[in-house]
């Protein structure tokens, strides 16, 4: 992984999975990043029972961690979030 990526979306998308002979909803939260030459990166894919903001801090603090960091790191940057939602 690169240490910088000016450009990070997180997603969460709901599928059905058979578990213990079971079908049930999961969440499988999903990071992408996008680097200085403009390739993307799958940084992670996580899965949980559901969607919540606490899940979505483990994630963020999982990719903090690893190394991983926006624009908002380099110094000068401005910091920059937008939040899309669709229904």
């Amino acid at each position: 992984l690169d240490t910088v990526y000016p450009i990070v979306y997180l997603d969460c998308i709901h599928v059905k999975v058979r578990d213990s002979g079971v079908v049930k909803a999961k969440a499988v939260y999903l990071a992408i990043g996008i680097d200085m030459t403009g390739n993307k990166e799958v940084l992670g894919l996580w899965i949980a029972q559901n969607e919540g903001a606490k899940f979505w801090l483990q994630v963020v603090t999982e990719l903090k961690n690893r190394g991983v960091l926006t624009d908002s790191a380099i110094p000068g940057a401005p910091s920059r979030w937008c939040v899309f939602r669709s229904r």
